[in-house]
């Protein structure tokens, strides 16, 4: 018998990437699926404009105010206005204007999501005092 000699070939099979490789390791860029940006816009502050402002008796003021989130950008809202002290000055629950009703100083208050921003009215008599 004649002495017969086997090989045995073994082939590893490799995944082969045809293109760019992705560089960070994810599928963004890959031609595969994006994920979608569900960053939450996150409330972390309000900026009531002007800071402080004196009127007189019976007069009033408009108060602003711009909502901000994590990243400082400006997002929509609807903010609930008050006045520390109604005796002084009361302000419009919507629309941020405030009216002096007696000599004094009070915050006006602008609140949103559990931040609140501040600014203070001065109400001064007809005379300036």
């Amino acid at each position: 018998m004649k002495n017969k000699k086997i090989f045995l070939v073994v082939l590893f099979l490799l995944p082969v990437t045809l293109g760019t490789p992705c560089c960070d390791g994810g599928d963004s860029g890959c031609g595969g699926p994006t994920e979608p940006d569900n960053t939450e816009q996150i409330v972390t502050s309000l900026v009531v404009t002007p800071r402080s402002a004196t009127v007189q008796l019976g007069q009033t003021v408009d108060f602003n105010v711009s909502i901000r989130d994590q990243d400082g950008d400006i997002i929509q809202g609807s903010v609930q206005w008050s006045s520390a002290s109604t005796s002084v000055a009361t302000v419009t629950a919507t629309s941020g204007t405030a009216t002096g009703r007696n000599v004094g100083t009070t915050e006006i208050r602008a609140d949103y999501a559990g931040i609140r921003g501040v600014a203070l009215l001065t109400v001064v008599g007809v005379d300036g005092n």
